[in-house]
Formats: structure tokens, sequence, C-alpha cells
């Protein structure tokens, strides 16, 4: 009895606690190869990953960096100014509102409101709220790209999941079914948010559980087939485990692509590697 209240007391808390990090060892017994799992909030800047060292510190000790896409605003801004232009996003709303969509793409990389589908402008407007209220700007290395800078700094050498044009288009095809009606009928709740005297984020936002690692990983539910999160995990997944057998790996990519039974995390797991927290707090 003594002995099962122990394991009860001892494992449970492991169980709560794993999940409160965004860091995550990987350890291979069949080659002795140790690799790193970093999920990133891509509007943070590199003062968030500079605030805990213990990051880069696990970076400098890997072979390799293994990112989603190498990040080039200039061919990103090229990809998108090669598009035609669209005007009716200002058919659809009053002049005042285009200037606060302006102002809220201070944080896209992508700026002409007139490039971009309904769709792809929409998921912008409504992923940007937190960096709105947090006064975020373009000015600092994102998460991300500071996670390569990083990487080029410490003459590793990196992988890229993804080309950049391909990342857009997934975006668009992932957004597809929002269609002009739907953005004229659904902008004004979203503008509203951005318009408030003093704009919070929710206590229940992921950036606010980003930041105080107050996360649920839901290793256990399913997954909805989303193209953004699952398809391009299991893609990722033809290539991560031989890449993990034969270097020591650093990943970073997005939180949630570690989430759920489709995530990372999971995969890795099931396929032998050991999985395990390193809690930053």
């Amino acid at each position: 009895m003594r002995k099962n209240l122990f394991i009860i007391f001892f494992v449970i808390p492991t169980i709560v606690l794993g999940q409160n990090t965004i860091l995550w060892k990987v350890t291979d017994k069949e080659n002795r190869h140790t690799s790193y799992l970093l999920g990133t909030y891509h509007l943070l800047d590199r003062t968030f990953v500079d605030s805990f060292p213990i990051i880069a510190e696990k970076l400098k000790a890997c072979d390799m960096v293994l990112t989603e896409v190498e990040k080039d605003s200039s061919r990103i801004r090229s990809y998108y100014n090669k598009r035609a232009s669209s005007d009716q996003v200002n058919k659809i709303l009053a002049p005042g509102d285009i200037d606060l969509i302006n102002r809220i793409l201070t944080y896209s990389t992508v700026k002409d409101i007139n490039k971009l589908t309904p769709g792809e402008l929409f998921a912008k407007l409504s992923g940007y709220y937190d960096a709105f209220c947090l006064g975020l700007t373009d000015t600092k290395m994102r998460m991300d790209e500071y996670i390569q800078f990083l990487a080029k700094e410490n003459r590793k050498q990196q992988i890229y999941f993804e080309s950049d044009t391909l990342q857009i288009e997934l975006l668009r095809k992932g957004t597809a079914q929002i269609d002009w009606n739907f953005f004229k009928k659904n902008i004004k709740p979203l503008l509203d948010k951005y318009k408030q005297p003093n704009p919070t984020i929710s206590s229940n936002s992921l950036y606010r559980k980003y930041v105080t690692f107050d996360l649920n990983y839901s290793f256990d539910d399913a997954c909805g087939g989303e193209v953004l999160v699952e398809k391009r995990n299991d893609e990722w997944m033809t290539k991560i485990p031989a890449l993990f057998k034969d270097n020591n790996c650093f990943m970073a990519v997005g939180l949630l692509h570690y989430f759920k039974n489709c995530g990372i995390i999971t995969q890795l797991r099931q396929l032998g590697f050991k999985v395990e927290p390193i809690l930053l707090q």
C-alpha cells in the first residue's frame, strides 16, 4: 500500500508539472543521441529567449538546428507583390477601419491588404490581437528568426522543413473557406476588440498560457486533420526520426505542433524515443 501511494504521489506531480514547459529533451537510446524540442510563439521576440539561457545552452550543445522555414522577409514580400491587387476590402470597410487594419499589419511581413485573400487577412487580424495589446512592433527579431540567428552565429547546420512560399500556400489553403461574404459578416466584432479604450489579452489566450507555462499538451486528444498542424506534422515526421537517430538536433517549431495525439512529441514516443520535459521556471 505504501509503495502504491509513493508511486501515485511521485508520478502525478511529474505528469502535471511536466507540461509546464516549452522545452523537451529527446533521447535515442539505440544511437545515444540527445536532441531538444522547443515550442515557439511566433510573435514573441528575442528577449523572451534570452530570459531563459538554457534555451541557447541546449542549442549550442547540438549539431543541427531544425526550424519550420528560413526567414526571408524580402522574399516573402516579393512573392505577395506578384499577386494581382484586390480592392474588395476597401469596398467593405470605412476609411477609419482601413487605417486601423494598416496599423495592425505593422506586425506582419506583408502590409499591403490588397494582396491578401479574405482568409489570409482575417487570420492575420485574428492572430495579431495579442501583439497589438502588447505593443509589439516589427523592429525586434522574432523568436523563430532569433533561433536561426543563434544557429548561424554558432555555426550549426540548419535544416528547414518547408519553403516560405509553401508556408504561404498552406495558409491560403487553410483559410480558403473564408470568402469576402464571411469577412464582411464577421470583421466588425473583430475590429471592435481592437477599438477598445484599453484592449487587454484574455487570461485564457495562448499568449498568457505560453509566457506563464500554463500549458496542457492534451496528448490523449485526437486531432482534427488541420492543414496547418496535423498534415504538416505528418510530413515533417517523415524526416525527423532519421535526423534524431543520426544527430544531436535542436528543433524549434510552433508550440501547437507538439499538442495532441498527432503532435510530434506523441509520434516520437510511439517510435521509441524517450521524450521528457525540461522545466524552465
